[in-house]
């Protein structure tokens, strides 16, 4: 029998993390939210896995220490999904030109 994984379980997940490394770091939710430029409601619903946007999560992530935690497991998986042999990063630098080519002609 299979499992399915819920969105809302992992926003949960992500939520209870983000709260216990937050209380690790001996931060309350008005702190927190103040040094990210966010409502403590906003940081609130994150914890408690309720909807929240990717740039809250990416701000709180940056603030724990764990963007680039994240950035590496990403690369780390992209390589693993796209079968590109290890150490080549796929989405690496902020000039897109250079990593997308037009198609070459079939005729």
């Amino acid at each position: 029998m299979f499992t399915t994984i819920e969105i809302k379980d992992v926003k949960v997940k992500i939520g209870g993390i983000v709260k216990q490394l937050r209380k690790r770091q001996k931060l309350t939710q008005v702190q927190m939210s103040e040094t990210l430029g966010i409502s403590r409601a906003t940081l609130r619903n994150l914890e408690s896995g309720k909807n929240f946007t990717i740039d809250t999560l990416f701000k709180v992530l940056k603030e724990l220490q764990l963007l680039e935690h994240l950035d590496n497991e990403l690369d780390r998986l992209g390589v693993s999904l796209l079968g590109l042999p290890a150490g080549i990063q796929p989405y690496k630098g902020s000039d897109s030109s250079s990593q997308w080519s037009e198609p070459e002609s079939l005729y």
